[in-house]
């Protein structure tokens, strides 16, 4: 089974990032252009006048997939050495809080069949995926990486089934 990741934003009283502090991480995350993405810890601020004070476990925001480090150490377990992975501090300047994440980027691959539709059998040993179709943002999870998050039950995240149309 392959299932779909969706950033819950309205579930809870999230912080939100402003687009400005991933300018330059937004369109090769997009693209999942991992060349033109550096390893380097990044560090953004939440914004001071929208969202709130509670930090997700997941954020999805302007293409850039971001994983609490909790979390990600959990998706672990199902694989994720195929990810980009890129140090991320959120720092919310109101609350004087810094909280580490992860920015999960996953490759895109070819797992449609002729229709356009996901072949879960073209997953091969991703656990987490975006399809190679370029207008598709969406994040894929195969059954093990399903298991782990909703055993993990992590805030902001929702995850359905994707379903085959």
């Amino acid at each position: 089974m392959i299932y779909k990741l969706f950033y819950n934003e309205m579930q809870d009283d999230f912080i939100e990032i402003p687009p400005i502090e991933f300018k330059y991480l937004i369109l090769p995350c997009m693209a999942s252009e991992f060349q033109k993405i550096s390893t380097k810890p990044v560090t953004v601020t939440a914004s001071n006048t929208d969202g709130g004070p509670v930090f997700p476990d997941f954020l999805y925001d302007n293409n850039v997939p971001l994983f609490s480090e909790k979390l990600f150490r959990e998706m672990k377990k199902a694989g994720t050495s195929h990810l980009l992975c890129v140090p991320v501090n959120v720092r919310d300047t109101l609350q004087n809080v810094t909280v580490p994440y992860v920015l999960g980027l996953p490759p895109r691959i070819n797992v449609t069949d002729d229709y356009g539709n996901i072949d879960e059998r073209k997953a091969g040993n991703y656990s987490i995926f975006k399809s190679s179709i370029a207008l598709d943002n969406t994040i894929y999870i195969t059954q093990p990486m399903y298991d782990i998050l909703t055993a993990y039950n992590p805030k902001g995240l929702e995850i359905f089934e994707n379903e085959v149309l």
